[in-house]
């Protein structure tokens, strides 16, 4: 069962292309319940409960609790699309979180501006790349694993959309701005070469290696840390910002879903509450009785 593990979480990261952070928490879980783990073909719906209840007993809270489930569901889905195990883990629910505790990290519209222009400092074809990698994550709402996914062919494609690959390997269409175009036509003038090929990555390293997740999260922190961000910001922060900016400015949870790459509606509505919670801050902030 470990090395199917291993397997599986290089799986995650590859194909399906989750972050690397949360297929380490999956995988830890799955480490530490190994030895219950039951073929995907006996399992049942009382091992799975089993698993859980061994869990709690170790004093896993809601949260973990909940990243277990999902890791056993991924896992035995990997293993095998008709295993019982499947069937099994349909009828086991994961305890239920409250929505403040999964509130995400989006950045102010005014940090947002922050950090292009941070960027664009820097003034050498680097800056350019940080640019536009930025313009286009806060002008679309994409994963960063979805936008390392681009090719330099996707930048010379039709401009009012690009299509782009996400988690489970699902394609979608996504609008593009006109200023997001704009930054990734710098950069690739400011870039220090004309020979990379279609099919190559278009954002690429110091080196002109394809760019890793690590390499856009190591360089956002150090822009973070200069321009007094919060600890917990992230390049992720831009997809969030995206997210409630755009229900701030009207847009409705079905068609963010789809801009988003949701496979729930539900997935999507946690933003709703960070978009009242900034609504409910201007309205304390504007009205003249609200310090009455």
């Amino acid at each position: 069962m470990r090395d199917a593990i291993d397997a599986w979480a290089q799986h995650q990261l590859t194909h399906d292309l989750l972050a690397v952070n949360s297929v380490t928490a999956y995988q830890t879980q799955l480490t530490l319940v190994v030895d219950l783990l039951p073929p995907p073909e006996h399992a049942s719906a009382s091992d799975i409960r089993a698993i859980i209840k061994h869990a709690r007993a170790r004093g896993l809270g809601d949260k973990s609790v909940g990243v277990l489930l999902a890791a056993l569901k991924s896992f035995y889905r990997w293993c095998a699309d008709n295993s019982a195990a499947i069937e099994a883990l349909r009828t086991v629910r994961g305890p239920r979180v409250k929505v403040n505790s999964r509130l995400p990290r989006a950045l102010t519209i005014d940090q947002c501006w922050q950090l292009l222009d941070a960027a664009s400092a820097r003034n050498t074809w680097l800056g350019a790349r940080d640019a536009a990698l930025y313009t286009l994550l806060w002008a679309t709402g994409l994963r960063v694993s979805e936008a390392l996914r681009l090719t330099i062919g996707d930048a010379g494609t039709q401009r009012d959309v690009i299509r782009v690959w996400g988690k489970g390997d699902k394609e979608r269409a996504v609008p593009v701005l006109a200023a997001a175009w704009e930054a990734i036509d710098a950069y690739l003038i400011a870039l220090p070469t004309a020979d990379l090929a279609d099919e190559h990555p278009l954002f690429v390293s110091e080196n002109l290696v394809p760019l890793s997740d690590r390499d856009v999260r190591r360089t956002f922190e150090l822009y973070a840390k200069r321009l007094g961000f919060p600890p917990d910001a992230s390049p992720h922060s831009l997809r969030h910002s995206f997210a409630t900016q755009m229900l701030n400015g009207g847009a409705n949870l079905i068609d963010l879903k789809e801009l988003l790459g949701h496979e729930s509606v539900s997935t999507t509505a946690i933003y709703a509450h960070v978009a009242t919670d900034r609504l409910v801050e201007i309205y304390d902030n504007a009205h003249p009785r609200a310090a009455a």
